[in-house]
């Protein structure tokens, strides 16, 4: 997952099977549950903050894993 967030807007990249892959849009201050994407909207902010994301990443040396994985999705149900 890739995520980055400036003000009030949240980009966020969620890969297969978890996600489509694609960046997505988030007003925060409107959507707190992000639930409409706005991608298509307003493009200019997803390469804005997608970029952002990128610097970030390459100059924190961010590790992303090899294979997709779903944090805080237990291993198996009922089993703690």
């Amino acid at each position: 997952m890739d995520a980055y967030r400036r003000g009030d807007w949240k980009v966020l990249r969620l890969p297969e099977p978890f996600g489509n892959g694609e960046w997505q849009l988030y007003d925060l201050s409107a959507d707190p549950g992000e639930v409409n994407d706005l991608a298509a909207e307003h493009p200019e902010m997803v390469d804005e903050l997608a970029t952002a994301w990128e610097g970030y990443a390459r100059d924190n040396g961010v590790i992303k894993p090899d294979e997709p994985v779903a944090y805080g999705k237990p291993a198996s149900a009922g089993k703690f």
